[in-house]
Order: C-alpha cells, then sequence, then structure tokens
C-alpha cells in the first residue's frame, strides 16, 4: 500500500486525495464540497447534539428504556401524528388508556410507572404504538426503534414488536474482549438461516457450536454475517428489512447472537455485520414506510424515494433525525452487540441518483462528480465512517461498490469516504464470464492479471471468487451435473472432475494472491459446494432445499470434498504466516499467453501458476528478485489436497545471479499442468542465516529510538553454541523500561550483529526453538525448545546464537509458545515470592521472612492483580491452599470492571476489589470483616504499585508481616509510616527474580519445572494475550507501534510476539 500524505502537508479542505492522484484536480471544487458538507454536519453534532458520543446514541433517547427503579420510558418520532398511544399485551390492547406527550419536535413520550417494584410491561409481551393522523384516521405501527420482532406465520406474515428486557440473570454477559483489527483480513461470508445440511432454518446456537470451530480451523479472522438485521421476506437474502435494530428472530432471541459474537472473539475472529441503510422494505404495517401516515418522514417523497429495481424506500440521507436514527443504528449494533464493523450493503445505489440501475461505469472521472451523485449519500457515509472509526478505532467498514468511486476507501481527512475497503466485485464477473464463454486454451492471462491487480492505488480491496446471489456455485460451473455422481474416491477420477479440482484451487489461489488486500469466502465454496442458493418462495414451493449448506460434504472421507476444504485451509494458514494480504502489490514477472504460466511475488513469497491444460514443464526458468535457497510451502498438486503427487516438496531451489524476466536472479522449477506452487526462500547465500532484530542504540521511547535491523548468521557454529530461531516473546513493561532507560538493569552496547552503532536488543523472556547445534553430541538438540537462563538477553529478535549456558531446555510437550515464552518472569516471580516470603503473621511472630505453609489458610495481599504475576499469584495461592486479596484498577466502564472481577475469581481469587475502594475510608472496616476482625491478619503484601497504593497495603498486614515490592507501575516513591516499623515489625524487602536465578539456578530449574508441569496438567491458565504476528515481511513501525502500546491504556491482554514465518 502506498503511504499516505504526511499531515502537515494535506490541505484541510478535502482535496487531500489529489497528492495521491493528480488525475483528479479537475474535480477539487466537487471534492471541497464533499467535504465542506460532510464537515458542516459533524458542526451541527458538535454544536447541538454534544458530539457523535451522544448523537450516535439514539436507543437512550428513543425507543423503550428502564430507569433504576423499573419505570418504562418510550419515546417516538412521528412528526405527522396528532395523537399518540402505547398498546399491548400489558393493557389489553386498551387503545386510550395510555396516552403519550408530543413535543414541539414530534416526538411522543410516555413514562410507565413500576408497578410494586417491578415493570409493568412484562418482558416479551407485544407491543405496539397507535398513531391518530390529522382527520382523525388511525394506524397502528411497530415501534421504530424496537430491538426484537417476531413472526408466526400460520397467523399473519406481519411481525409482531416484542418488550425486550430479560432479568439480568437472563442477559448474556459478554466474557472476551473484541479482537484486534486483522493486518491481512480473511472474511468468511455466512448466513445463519442456511448453515445447516438440514432442510430449515438453522439457530444461533447451533451456528456458534458448529460453524464457528469451522471457521477457525479454516484460517479465517473475520466473518461477515448476512441477513442479521430483521427482515419480513425471508427470500430476500436479508435485504428488505423492516426492523432496524432488531436481531432476526428466525435463528433464535438476541441473547443467542451475543453468545455467537463473543464466541468469536474468544476463537480470535472479528465479526462482521451486513448493514443494509442503502434502503428499507415497502412493508407498512411492520416496516418504517409511512410509519407516521406519511411518504416522507424517514424516506425521500415521491419517485425520488423509491427504488424501481428493489421495490423499495430510499432514505433522505439530508435530514438531522434520519441522520440520527441510521448513525445510532450502527452505534447500536456495535454497542449491544459487540460487532467489530460493518460491509456496507448497496453503496453503489446509494452514490449515484441512478443507483446504477441500467448504468455501465467506463471508470471516467466525470461520472463520479457529475449530476448523478447523490451528495446527500455520499455525505453520510463520509460522516458515518468518522464517527465508527473516532469511536472505535478498531473498526472495519467494507464497501460494496461496483462504479470504482474515487476516495470511497481513503480517510475524511484526505477527502475520502473513510471507508475501509471496497470488494473487488469485477473479479467473481471475470471468473464466471471466462468459465462459461472460454475454452481453457483460449483464457487470457494478461486480461485475469490486469483484472485481479485493477484496483485504485492506495485504496484496499477484498477479493472474492463467486457472486453469492442469482448464479451457481464456482465448482458447478466447472463440474457441473457430475459433481452429483464423480466426486467419490471409490470411483476413477473423471477428467471433468480432475480439472475442475485443479482449477477451483488454483483460481482461488490466484484470487487470494494477487487480487487484493482482504479476501472473501462464502460459507460452502470453500469445498466447492454443489448447486446454487435460492430460498424458500412461491416460485420453488418454499423448498429448502436450496437453502442450506452441505457442511458433512466434507466429514464424508469417501468424498473429494474434503480436499478442496484442506487446501482453503492451508491456503489461509500461507497466508496468516507469510502476510500476502497486507503486503505491497505483487510484481507480475511473466504471463505466458502460449505456455499458460503466471509468475508473481509478493510478500517474500514466488507463485507460479501453470494454467496449461496437458503441458508440464520441467527446468522451467522463472525471475525472482532475491537470491538465495527457495522451498515449496503450498503445492496444489499435494497428494493431500487431491493432487496427482507429481511435485517432490523437499526439493530445493538454488538460484542464479542472472536478470531474467525484470528480476535479478533466476532458478528452475517443475511445474505440472494446472498446478499452482508457492515457493519462499529459506535461506540466504551460502548457507547463511537471514535474521531481525529489533535493536536501539540510545534510550528513549520506544516509537523514538526502536530500529529494525537485518543481518546474516554464519552456519559454523563453536561447539558450545546453538543457532535458535525465535517462537514467541512477550512484551513486558520491564522491557520498555530498559529502552527507556528507567529500568535497575541496562543491557551491554555492542555491534555483534552489525549494527551502525553499538545497540542492544530488548526482552528478558520468550522461547525459542533450535535450529542446529555446534557439537553433535550436546545436550540441546535441534527442534527442543529453550528459554533464556541470563537476564537481558534480547528476546525481540528472530534469530540468535547462544552459548549453552545461556539457555534452559524445557519439556514442550503439549504446551504452546506463548505459554513456553511467559513462564519465566511473571510465574516465576509470584511463585518465588510466595514460596520465600509466604504468609506467617499470627503464627510466628516477628518471623516474617520463613518459607510458606502449604495448605494453611492465611491471607496474603496484593496490588496490581490484574497483572501476569498478579495472576499467577492467585493461581499459586490456589493451588497452595492460601487465600488473597486482589487490588485491581478501574476498567474502562462498572460493566468492564465486574467482568474482571469475575475473571480472577474464576483463577482462585477469594477477594477482587477496586483500588478507589481499597484507598477509600471504609477499607479498614471492610478488611476487618474479611479478616474475621482482625483475627485472621495478613501476613505478605505484593506490592508492584508503589506510592499511595504501597501505603495502603502495608497498613493492611498483620504483626510480623512481609511486604514484598517487585516493581512501581505507578513511578512514584513507597512512604511507610515509622510505625509499622516499630509497632507492627513489618518488613520490608525488594526481589528481582534476576538476581535469585542466578544465585540459585538449580531451584530455577526446579521452578521452571513445576510451573511447566502445572500449564501441562491444566492447573495453570494462560494469562490473556495480545498477540502481534512477526514474520519476515512484518515493518519496523508495525513492531514499534505495537512496543509503544504497552505505555498506552488497558490492552486486550499482555502484548507478545509471535513469530511466524522468518
Amino acid at each position: 500500500m502506498a503511504a499516505q500524505p504526511d499531515e502537515q502537508t494535506v490541505p484541510q479542505d478535502g482535496t487531500g486525495v489529489v497528492k495521491l492522484d493528480p488525475w483528479l484536480a479537475p474535480f477539487s471544487d466537487a471534492l471541497k464540497r464533499r467535504y465542506s458538507k460532510a464537515q458542516d454536519w459533524i458542526k451541527v453534532i458538535n454544536d447541538n447534539e454534544g458530539g457523535f458520543d451522544k448523537f450516535s446514541k439514539g436507543t437512550d433517547i428513543f425507543g423503550f428504556n428502564v430507569d433504576e427503579k423499573n419505570n418504562i420510558i418510550y419515546r417516538e418520532w412521528a412528526p405527522n401524528a396528532e395523537q399518540a398511544y402505547l398498546i399491548g399485551d400489558f393493557n389489553g390492547w386498551n387503545m386510550t388508556s395510555h396516552p403519550m406527550k408530543k413535543n414541539e419536535f414530534g416526538v411522543f413520550e410516555i413514562i410507565v410507572p413500576a408497578k410494586n417494584g417491578q415493570k409493568a410491561i412484562p418482558h416479551n409481551s407485544k407491543i405496539k404504538i397507535s398513531l391518530v393522523l390529522p382527520g382523525g384516521h388511525r394506524i397502528d405501527r411497530l415501534p421504530a426503534w424496537i430491538k426484537y420482532v417476531t413472526q408466526d406465520l400460520s397467523v399473519s406474515p406481519v411481525y409482531d414488536a416484542r418488550f425486550w428486557n430479560p432479568e439480568p440473570a437472563e442477559k448474556y454477559s459478554f466474557k472476551h474482549p473484541r479482537p484486534k483489527k486483522p493486518q491481512s483480513i480473511r472474511v468468511y461470508e455466512a448466513h445463519v438461516g442456511i448453515s445447516s445440511p438440514e432442510q430449515r432454518v438453522t439457530t444461533y446456537d447451533e451456528f456458534t457450536d458448529n460453524l464457528l470451530p469451522r471457521i477457525k480451523d479454516l484460517g479465517y479472522n473475520a466473518i461477515q454475517l448476512m441477513a442479521i438485521m430483521e427482515h419480513a421476506y425471508y427470500a430476500s437474502f436479508g435485504y428488505q428489512v423492516n426492523s432496524f435494530f432488531a436481531a432476526s428472530s428466525r435463528y433464535g432471541t438476541p441473547e443467542g447472537l451475543k453468545r455467537l459474537v463473543d464466541t468469536a472473539h474468544k476463537l480470535g475472529i472479528v465479526v462482521l455485520l451486513d448493514v443494509v441503510h442503502s434502503h428499507a422494505s415497502k412493508n407498512v404495517l411492520d416496516g418504517l414506510n409511512q410509519f407516521d401516515g406519511t411518504d416522507h418522514q424517514y424516506f425521500h417523497s415521491g419517485g425520488k424515494g423509491n427504488h424501481d429495481l428493489w421495490d423499495s424506500r430510499l432514505f433522505n440521507y439530508g435530514h438531522h433525525e434520519v441522520m440520527r436514527f441510521l448513525l445510532s443504528n450502527l452505534r447500536f449494533w456495535m454497542d449491544e452487540y459487540h460487532f467489530d464493523g460493518f460491509r456496507f450493503d448497496g453503496v453503489t445505489s446509494m452514490l449515484y441518483l441512478h443507483h446504477g440501475i441500467g448504468t455501465g461505469f467506463s471508470g471516467g472521472y466525470h461520472e463520479y462528480f457529475g449530476p448523478d451523485v447523490d451528495e446527500e449519500a455520499v455525505v453520510y457515509l463520509m460522516v458515518a465512517n468518522e464517527m465508527l472509526h473516532s469511536l472505535y478505532p478498531e473498526c472495519v467498514t467494507v464497501a460494496e461498490d461496483v462504479s470504482g468511486m474515487p476516495a470511497l476507501c481513503l480517510p475524511l481527512s484526505l477527502g475520502g469516504v473513510g471507508f475501509d475497503y471496497r470488494l473487488a466485485m469485477a473479479i467473481p464477473d471475470m471468473w464466471i464470464k471466462i468459465l462459461k464463454e472460454r475454452k481453457d486454451e483460449q483464457w487470457d492471462l494478461a486480461n485475469i492479471c490486469f483484472t485481479l491487480t485493477n484496483r485504485r492505488h492506495g485504496e484496499k480491496t477484498i477479493a472474492y471468487c463467486t457472486r453469492l446471489v442469482g448464479d451457481k456455485t464456482l465448482m458447478m460451473h466447472l463440474c457441473d451435473a457430475q459433481l452429483y455422481d464423480n466426486m467419490t474416491t471409490l470411483k476413477p477420477l473423471t477428467p471433468v472432475i480432475d480439472r475442475g479440482m485443479a482449477l477451483h484451487k488454483m483460481i482461488r489461489l490466484l484470487t487470494h494472491g494477487l487480487g487484493g488486500e482482504g479476501y472473501l469466502n462464502f460459507e460452502g465454496n470453500e469445498f466447492g459446494h454443489p448447486e446454487w442458493l435460492d430460498f424458500p418462495r412461491a416460485g420453488n414451493n418454499n423448498s429448502f432445499w436450496y437453502a442450506r449448506r452441505q457442511l458433512n460434504l466434507t466429514e464424508d472421507h469417501l468424498l473429494r470434498y474434503q480436499f478442496l476444504n484442506t487446501f482453503d485451509k492451508l491456503m489461509n494458514h500461507c497466508e496468516e504466516r507469510y502476510g500476502w494480504l497486507h503486503a505491497p502489490q505483487a510484481y507480475i514477472s511473466l504471463k505466458h499467453e502460449g505456455d499458460k504460466v503466471i509468475v508473481f511475488e509478493r510478500a517474500g513469497l514466488v507463485f507460479v501458476f501453470n494454467f496449461h491444460t496437458h503441458e508440464s514443464f520441467s527446468d522451467y526458468r522463472i525471475g525472482v528478485e532475491v537470491p538465495g535457497t527457495y522451498k515449496i510451502v503450498l503445492n496444489s498438486d499435494s497428494e493431500a489436497v487431491g493432487g496427482h503427487n507429481r511435485i517432490d516438496e523437499n526439493t530445493r531451489f538454488f538460484t542464479t545471479p542472472m536478470e531474467w524476466n525484470g528480476r535479478k536472479n533466476w532458478t528452475h522449477v517443475y511445474i505440472p499442468c494446472r498446478t499452482a506452487i508457492t515457493i519462499r526462500r529459506r535461506s540466504g547465500p551460502y548457507g547463511y542465516t537471514q535474521a531481525k532484530a529489533l535493536v536501539f542504540s540510545q534510550n528513549g521511547e520506544p516509537s523514538d529510538v526502536l530500529k529494525l535491523h537485518t543481518h546474516s548468521i554464519s552456519p559454523s557454529l563453536s561447539s558450545k553454541s546453538v543457532l535458535l530461531r525465535a517462537l514467541a516473546a512477550p512484551i513486558n513493561p520491564a522491557d520498555i523500561n530498559t529502552v527507556q532507560g528507567t529500568y535497575g538493569s541496562q543491557p551491554s552496547f555492542t555491534s555483534l550483529i552489525g549494527t551502525p552503532n553499538p545497540s542492544a536488543i530488548p526482552g528478558n523472556e520468550g522461547v525459542f526453538e533450535v535450529l542446529a547445534t555446534g557439537d553433535p553430541s550436546s545436550p540441546i538438540r535441534k527442534g527442543d525448545w529453550v528459554i533464556p537462563a541470563v537476564a537481558q538477553f534480547g528476546t525481540w529478535r528472530t534469530h540468535a546464537v547462544a552459548e549453552l549456558d545461556e539457555i534452559l531446555k524445557i519439556n514442550k510437550e503439549g504446551l504452546k509458545a506463548t505459554q513456553a515464552a511467559t513462564i519465566s518472569v511473571n510465574p516465576g516471580t509470584a511463585y518465588r515470592i510466595l514460596r520465600t516470603y509466604g504468609p506467617s503473621a499470627g503464627i510466628s511472630k516477628g518471623l516474617g521472612m520463613r518459607p510458606l505453609e502449604v495448605g494453611s489458610g492465611e491471607w496474603f495481599i496484593q496490588n496490581g492483580a490484574n497483572s501476569g504475576v498478579g495472576r499467577a499469584a492467585i493461581q499459586f495461592g490456589k493451588l497452595w491452599g492460601l487465600r488473597s486479596i486482589n487490588i485491581i484498577r478501574e476498567r474502562s466502564s462498572p460493566e468492564a470492571t465486574e467482568e474482571l472481577k469475575r475473571e480472577l475469581t474464576d483463577l482462585g481469587a477469594d477477594i477482587v476489589v477496586t483500588e478507589a475502594q481499597f484507598l477509600s475510608r471504609e477499607w479498614k472496616d471492610q478488611l476487618a470483616e474479611i479478616t474475621n476482625k482482625g483475627r485472621e491478619q495478613i501476613g505478605l503484601g505484593l506490592n508492584c504499585v508503589g506510592g499511595k497504593s504501597a501505603t495502603a497495603l502495608a497498613r493492611s498486614l498483620g504483626e510480623g508481616a512481609t511486604m514484598v515490592s517487585y516493581g512501581g507501575m505507578a513511578r512514584q516513591p513507597v512512604a511507610l509510616p515509622v510505625g509499622l516499623l516499630i509497632f507492627k515489625d513489618i518488613r520490608f524487602v525488594g526481589f528481582w527474580l534476576s538476581r535469585w536465578n542466578q544465585q540459585d539456578p538449580t531451584g530455577r530449574r526446579h521452578m521452571t519445572d513445576y510451573i511447566v508441569d502445572s500449564i501441562r496438567e491444566g492447573k495453570f491458565k494462560d494469562v490473556p494475550l495480545d498477540e502481534v504476528a512477526w514474520n519476515w515481511e512484518t515493518d519496523a513501525s508495525t513492531l514499534t507501534e505495537e512496543v509503544q502500546k504497552g505505555l498506552q491504556g488497558f490492552r486486550k491482554g499482555k502484548g507478545i510476539f509471535v513469530f511466524g514465518d522468518t
């Protein structure tokens, strides 16, 4: 991706995009006008509505809300109505008993008081608003902001609104933080209702339990859920929305959808909602259409408010209350259901007054800035994206646009519309056109490559192979009826199936590797799902036959679908390891029409495709930019993916330093017909290992002083040394302090790895795999896992050479690399403090420094309880029969704080209190209650904060207790009243694990084994982690930004570098 202009040089008038694309200069006035209108909206929202945060919380004002006394407040905007009444099950549908008051803005309000402290409207009961129009005509409507509606087709197709307000115990409580926005987004598009082989509607819970593990295993890191916003007509694919705030009840309750999203987050998958703001259902009785009796409340009046092709209504994006409704709708799905972003449906229809109907886009810029553009809609999208990205920096937005509107995926600050990605809608059209109209020999490789790479410079694109709606799947196009009879392994492979499977893999890999900065697959297509998608409707006798996904086809080991499924998995995992989607656009070195061969390089990989129908090429010369030895990392002809196994994957490809096809070097490959291979450099010339390390040559802020240094490691090793490859390395506060120069121990600055200036490598903790040893008889062997045995080892690097006495071998059986990487510092500190200074107050007065008594039930107290040491101490304490009082900082919201308390309690914490509670005057009485009026004194305090927290910690200790300080996160001194020394005889000591490790290596060995065994046996839970992928192509800014985050507020877990292909 191209770097965007420096902020200081960007004009603040919407023309910053011209610096990226000078051809837009003639349209500067239009860019300025759009930008100015967007800024005007933002100013109005800031000046009159309290900013985006308040304006987008329309659900706090409109719809149903319950106050702390269980009174129900209902508000509805219906300016044309003269009177309004709330009716429903709660009042026996009495049409006049609950009148509403109208204000000067056309908003009706009613407060339904609680009855005996209970809500007067029962949970899940039916509800409506009845409006009286000018002239006395009466109409009943579903509340516009209703959050749950249901349909009983045995009674009527019209939906019923429900007052959804379950008791707290019945509400789903989110347990997992949102994952970080993926660098390489791989989207699994899905429809909950069709996610089963059975001919029925699938539920949220079934999707959660059955599909989410499958999606994770396949290597997708994002899910795009369609048809979630409630729609009356199932066959509309979810695109005729009638209740914008209601999650579709066809699949279950709102709590079921929350569980789905939360479980996806647990698996590290972001969830995008297919949001429909391009139009709305024409339904009157259960939709927004004619809500207050007019055709222009939410929509344009007359013909401008109708979509002729979709038979739906079109929003008036320039209206203040419509803007509030739509922005609040986005905010609601983000807050209530914890979605991570949106794919905006029908963006082309929004951008143009002709809605794209009967219009072909030539790519001429006049088409994007002329009179056919709907600037109100463009400005709405600019404001919506600005709101989302300002309130949720990790939010992902995707535009479904076929027109190619310039600046659609650039930020508002540059004059862009603000989307993160657009869908590459021309790519699936190209593939289907080729398969329908051309023989294999006629494929135009140059046109294929052009279409796959024809995207706007600096704007990110998500590529995909097959359209979802209205066509057969890719595999159905390739094999047609033979899918029904010849996909079994019990029959010989037919030429049609052989061709279909080969091309299915090649098309998907070529699209994945060349087509964009993201990749999308619709559920089932990964394994070549047969047939097409068609929902039950009158035209097919309401059949569910084509409205299901036959996921069972991959589970039948007698069917060849399993092989396509496996290839898709390998392809995604290969991308995860090498990161080609977030690498710069590929360099295509060869498009040979005669040989039908395509070669391109991206993210350090070389992709080679042979589309020839029957010619296989041995010793086929291809150009490569970087010299070295290459190895196959992905092979579509592998037996494991249904291929013919014609390639030896152990083959090494050696480069020759001679220009070929515009590259500095060349190598020979064997490439069979209808096969794709991907190769990767495994070592540099002459066997040297290429390595990278974060280094600093002077102290300072990480973002200022850390540099990424590349160097070579000689294959020659001494008899007492080993070559190591990093697997994982955490980003600990002490490591950051070391870089800043504020840590008590500093590393040596040298030029041993060839840095221009003497430098040091940060990182004290991590795990490495042994690649080679200098002595074949060494006790440490190739493949072993080792952790540093010395301080300031320098773990923030891809490779290292270490002496045997600098490392400690661990038993890797049953361990994840992230677990092994985090055992040295935090668990070790907690283990050693508890073992050395275990609680003793009230038992042996004056003997504060004695080993703990396992099973004694004694108390210890600690601040920073959510830290890695704190969590470890909780778990060791529980294992050893101790009780703990744990102090935490408040989170960003009361709900998040309570969730953290529950999390620590689940680990084994006995008492968890906030720091505000701990520092309050009431704490003394609360502590007395906890400790049986002081009879169960606290014998040990663990301090990692300092300042007031440390003082309060010391005051909480009993006679003869010990307070151990092992950190000072507050950067404030520990102030201790002298009375604690004189009258309580409290001992104050400091603890530094590195010193203890050096003094007692045998004890360290036993400690490490104990911790590893506890993890392996499930007795010790992992600390929450925020994984940072470090591959060979990962740039310095990405790594340093992640280090800098360690200084900024709360992360979703401990930052940790996870090394992929390096």
